[in-house]
Formats: structure tokens, sequence, C-alpha cells
């Protein structure tokens, strides 16, 4: 995390931009960035399984320091999408604050012990970068108070977390396997879903180019809501996460609004 490095180091950001773990193709840039790393820093292999095998086939064995293996840090499953891509673990665990509050203090550590020289302000920056999630999070449930239990609908299923840590509906999902496109039987459910539940939250992601939600918007007379799931509008910095989720949670809370407002 940028938020723990800050003013000691700028780490390389291997996916940047809009690109999605699930569709990621290997580029000789990317692998130059892995061979120079002597640390790798990554959600876990249920999400970027393209990355131990890259660092197998370097001559350097950097440190890898994985969020989803770290004690403390909560893997959630959604027991009805059984089929998803994720196998049975859902790995978008960035999205519950306290996760990332977790793995910050736990970074921290890890990097105090490889570089102890900054070790003070390693522990400085996660403890800035916890005071600073947790205010973000207060502001987030005032945002997101009014959306309690409600659903909403999603080509991807990523924001489980989102919804456990804030008390929002399950989401309605398009594509389980978000490689694979949702065939005619699926469409027709879905609308029939939302037709008979009154869902009128939809959310849309830059990353799967899919006509399936802006139809089904279409169809039902509402507006898709776009999200930033990775953050591509935010400029790298210590404040970027608190910054990022609460702007996603001002997005979701928005559509929510919008839906009761034509109820």
């Amino acid at each position: 995390m940028l938020a723990v490095t800050d003013g000691i180091s700028q780490p390389d950001l291997l996916l940047d931009g809009n690109i999605s773990p699930h569709l990621f193709q290997v580029k000789p840039s990317h692998i130059r960035a892995v061979s120079d790393a002597e640390v790798v820093v990554w959600a876990g292999e249920g999400i970027e399984r393209f990355l131990p095998s890259m660092v197998e086939n370097q001559n350097k064995d950097p440190v890898m320091i994985s969020m989803a293996d770290h004690v403390g840090i909560e893997l959630r499953a959604r027991d009805k999408h059984s089929d998803h891509d994720h196998g049975e673990l859902d790995y978008h665990l960035w999205l519950d604050p306290q996760n990332a509050i977790q793995f910050a203090t736990l970074l921290a550590s890890e990097l105090s012990a490889i570089d102890p020289s900054n070790a003070d302000q390693y522990q400085h920056n996660a403890a800035d970068f916890t005071v600073g999630v947790q205010a973000a999070t207060e502001k987030i449930k005032a945002a997101l108070s009014t959306a309690v239990g409600q659903q909403y609908l999603i080509y991807h299923d990523s924001l489980q977390y989102l919804e456990n840590a804030f008390g929002l509906g399950e989401a309605i999902i398009v594509a389980p396997q978000p490689q694979v496109q949702a065939g005619g039987k699926r469409l027709r459910a879905l609308h029939n879903t939302l037709a008979e539940q009154q869902i009128g939250c939809l959310i849309s992601e830059p990353q799967f180019q899919s006509p399936v939600v802006n139809s089904i918007a279409h169809d039902l007379g509402v507006q898709p809501v776009m999200i930033d799931p990775l953050a591509v509008a935010f400029e790298p910095g210590a404040d970027l996460y608190a910054d990022w989720l609460l702007d996603l949670a001002t997005t979701l809370a928005d559509c929510f609004a919008a839906t009761k407002s034509h109820d």
C-alpha cells in the first residue's frame, strides 16, 4: 500500500489503469517490474493467479506479502455462487475497511523487519492510514444508512465485502464468471427478478465491457451508475484508499437514492 511506504519509497503498480485481474495479460513490462522487485505485495492467488508463475521464472526471490494469507484478514464466500470464478472464497477483501486497516498494520510490521532503518516511519504511516480510514468509515455509514438491506444489480460479484461492512443487501450478479457472457436464459431470469423485486440500482463496471447492464437498464427505464472499482480516477498517494472508498460508497448511495425517488 502506498500509504504505508509514503515518504520512504514509491512502489511500482503492476496492474495500473483500468485493468481487471480477471482479464490481465502479462506483458514484457510486467515481467521486468517483477524481476526488479525485492518485495511483492498482492491480494492473493485467488485473484492474481498469474503472479506466482511470474515470480518463479525470475532469478530473484522477492519477499511475497499476500493480503489473503495474513492472520486477522477475513475472507468471505458466496454460498449460492459456487460457480463464481474465484472458487469458494471471494478475494475482493480490500473492500472491507477493517481488512484494509488490519493489512496496513501487518504490512508495516513486515516492512519494518525487512527495512528496520525506516521502521518508525512505516508504523507512523500505518497509524495515520488507520485514522483516515476510520474517519471515512463513519462518513460511509452515514451515506449508506438509508440503503441498508437494499439489493442492487452488478455485472461482476465484486462488492460483497462492502455489503457486509455496511449492511447492504446481497447483489444480483449478471455473470458469476466474469469472463463468460450471460446467456439468454440468465438474462430473462434477471429481468424477472428485477421487475418482481423492484430493484432499480444497477451498477456498471468499466473494466467489463458488456452491453448487458445497459440493456437491462434500458428495458427497466433506469440509468445504470458507473463505479470506479480500481480507483482509476484517483492519484496515487497516502489518502487514496480512504478517498476512493468514500467516493465508491457515495456513488452507491446516490444510486439507491435515485431508485427510491422512482418508487
